[in-house]
C-alpha cells in the first residue's frame, strides 16, 4: 500500500516534468519559434506520452475509465499551471523589475524605469503575437489575424465588464468592430 501511495505521489508532479523535457527539446528543435506556442505544443505532446508512462506503473485501478478520466485531469491541471508559470516568467512585469532589483541592477525608481522601456515591452509582445500567428504586421500596420486570442480577449473584456471594470482599449476595438459590421 506505502509503495502504491508512493507512485500516485510521484504521479501527480510527473506531468510537470513531462512537460518541461518536451519544451526543452521543442526548443532545440524548433529555434526562432515562439516560446508560448512551444510549451502549448509540449503539453499537448505530452498526453500520450504520460498515458504511455501510466501503463509502466502498477495500479491495482489501472484501465478503468474513472482512473483515465482522474489522470487526465490531474495531468491538465499541471500543465495548465506549467504553462502559467512559464508564461509568467517570460512576460511579467514584476518577475523583470525583481530580477533587476535582485541582482543589484536597479535599485531606484529612475534606474527601474531606465531598465523597463515601454517601447521595448510593447516589440516585445507584438513580436510574441506576429510569432503566434494572431496577428500580421503590413506596411508597418498591425491587424488580427487569428481567432483563438481575440475571442479570449473579446471574452475577458465582458468578463470584466461584469465586474464593472471594463478595460477601455478592448471597449473601443469592440465597438469599431461593431461599427464595421453594421
Amino acid at each position: 500500500m506505502n509503495c502504491e501511495l508512493a507512485i500516485v505521489g510521484a504521479v501527480f508532479m510527473l506531468p510537470v516534468f513531462v512537460v518541461f523535457f518536451i519544451q526543452c527539446l521543442l526548443i532545440r528543435v524548433w529555434r526562432g519559434k515562439s516560446a508560448q506556442l512551444l510549451t502549448l505544443l509540449s503539453m499537448a505532446a505530452g498526453y500520450p506520452l504520460f498515458f504511455a508512462l501510466l501503463f509502466l506503473l502498477p495500479f491495482r485501478r489501472a484501465g478503468t475509465p474513472l482512473f483515465y478520466t482522474y489522470v487526465f485531469m490531474i495531468y491538465s491541471f499541471w500543465a495548465y499551471i506549467y504553462f502559467h508559470v512559464f508564461n509568467m516568467s517570460e512576460t511579467s512585469r514584476r518577475m523583470r523589475m525583481l530580477t533587476a532589483i535582485a541582482s543589484r541592477k536597479a535599485r531606484s525608481l529612475p534606474e527601474v524605469e531606465a531598465i523597463y522601456d515601454d517601447r521595448e515591452m510593447i516589440q516585445a509582445r507584438l513580436l510574441r503575437l506576429v510569432a503566434l500567428g494572431q496577428v500580421r504586421e503590413e506596411r508597418g500596420r498591425y491587424f488580427a489575424n487569428g481567432i483563438f486570442l481575440t475571442v479570449t480577449a473579446d471574452l475577458l473584456y465582458r468578463l470584466s465588464s461584469l465586474l464593472g471594470k471594463p478595460w477601455l482599449p478592448v471597449q473601443r476595438y469592440l465597438e469599431t468592430r461593431q461599427q464595421t459590421f453594421q
